[in-house]
């Protein structure tokens, strides 16, 4: 998968070069280049899955440079406190984003940026 400025910069950039610069050079946040699709079935069985796997379903589908052993390691890491999806009225739903460590949304993205970032290290320093 590759990724883009949202300021429209030329260049794509693959997953290892957006994790490790955060921001784009021209300032910009990194969007990528296609939304992939997910299969009707996966949302009939969202009711039976707990958050992690539904995470990992989706994530799995944006970073194939990361194995799935790996990657479903890092998500239960970085996800390991209550996520609690909460009922507003009939048919809409709110993800409460302020249950994790810090309480706050940041929560979700910078602990799975941090243990990528630390699985990555290890990789480097064994090789």
């Amino acid at each position: 998968m590759r990724f883009h400025s949202t300021n429209k910069i030329s260049k794509n950039f693959r997953l290892p070069e957006v994790l490790s610069l955060g921001l784009a050079p021209d300032g910009g946040l990194f969007m990528p280049d296609r939304f992939p699709k997910l299969q009707a079935s996966f949302f009939k069985k969202i009711p039976t899955l707990d958050f992690n796997k539904i995470a990992f379903e989706v994530i799995k589908k944006y970073v194939k440079e990361i194995p799935a052993k790996e990657l479903k390691r890092i998500i239960s890491e970085a996800f390991n406190f209550p996520i609690p999806l909460k009922l507003i009225e009939k048919d809409l739903y709110i993800l409460e984003l302020f249950h994790g460590p810090t309480m706050a949304f940041k929560d979700f993205g910078a602990r799975f940026l941090a243990r990528d970032k630390k699985r990555r290290s290890v990789k480097v320093m064994s090789d």
